[in-house]
């Protein structure tokens, strides 16, 4: 599985996670968007390993819910005027496909 930007969140209570982060990895806070002259050295860095997932589901009710913190893994793009693939189309993302379809058969209440 693979992803490309997107966000990470901290599962309330009952999610059960769907991607987790391996043990190097890294979040930098989107100061740019806010602050475009700051430097690379002065966006705030966070250790993601632990209780930080990308992608998580739960049953709610009577439903399902599932949290996708990143958009890319689950489309076929092309990217830059280079149109670079990422997304399902990605060589190197291979899986994303089966685990997309994976969610939607658990949202729909083919898989429990």
């Amino acid at each position: 599985m693979v992803t490309f930007t997107g966000t990470a969140f901290f599962p309330s209570r009952g999610v059960e996670p769907l991607l987790t982060f391996g043990p190097q990895a890294t979040g930098m806070a989107a100061i740019p968007l806010n602050l475009p002259d700051a430097k690379v050295e002065e966006y705030a860095m966070t250790d993601m390993t632990g209780a930080w997932i990308q992608a998580g589901v739960r049953s709610f009710g009577a439903g399902r819910v599932a949290v996708l913190g990143e958009a890319a893994m689950c489309s076929a793009q092309w990217a830059g005027q280079q149109r670079v693939t990422m997304g399902m189309n990605a060589p190197f993302a291979s899986q994303n496909a089966r685990f997309c379809l994976n969610v939607v058969g658990w949202l729909s209440g083919l898989f429990d």
